[in-house]
């Protein structure tokens, strides 16, 4: 038996996982009731998984970041959702400055919750 390749599933992605555990997400949202949500996917066929589940989402770039890097996704329901590459890419790719994503995503929900209050 060979080892599987990591990364996205693209032969699982359409007959298993979109029509039988995209729902998971949905549902977990429901039950939880987040406010935020932090995506750690980076784009690409990532972006399409979040296309599906959330019919299409609109997207706007966060900063100095373009879309791909860092971007909020609008949910309803929720205050601030944001997707950025997963942490293992940052590191695999010796990104120096690897907080200024990680900075950026907590002053976005900060503010968030400082002008709610």
């Amino acid at each position: 038996m060979g080892m599987q390749k990591k990364g996205f599933p693209q032969k699982l992605y359409p007959n298993v996982i979109k029509p039988y555990l995209n729902g998971i997400i949905l549902k977990e949202i429901e039950i939880l009731k987040p406010q935020f949500i932090v995506f750690f996917t980076g784009p690409d066929e990532y972006d399409k998984v979040l296309d599906d589940v959330f019919s299409k989402p609109k997207r706007k770039s966060i900063g100095n970041f373009n879309e791909r890097h860092l971007c909020e996704i609008e949910i309803p329901d929720i205050k601030k959702a944001i997707r950025t590459y997963h942490p293992n890419y940052l590191f695999r790719t010796g990104n120096e400055n690897k907080n200024k994503y990680y900075d950026c995503i907590v002053n976005e929900i900060t503010t968030v919750i400082k002008n709610t209050k």
